[in-house]
């Protein structure tokens, strides 16, 4: 499938701003996960009510069920 230059270089843009995004709120929240473990909780956790303070400030939460 062809991709025209535009859209390669929307992709690109999106998967920057995402990345950025990602690392700011780590950095914000002061967590000790990784960028990768972020962005993993954040999917996972979409569509759910909890906060994004309540994720990641979780002491029993584990990274071990996503091999980080």
């Amino acid at each position: 499938m062809e991709s025209s230059e535009n859209a390669v270089i929307i992709q690109i843009y999106t998967a920057m701003t995402t990345y950025c995004l990602v690392v700011i709120v780590g950095h914000n929240l002061k967590s000790e996960h990784s960028t990768y473990g972020i962005s993993q909780i954040s999917s996972i956790s979409l569509l759910g009510k909890t906060s994004i303070n309540e994720l990641f400030m979780n002491t029993n939460f584990s990274l071990s069920i996503f091999n980080i």
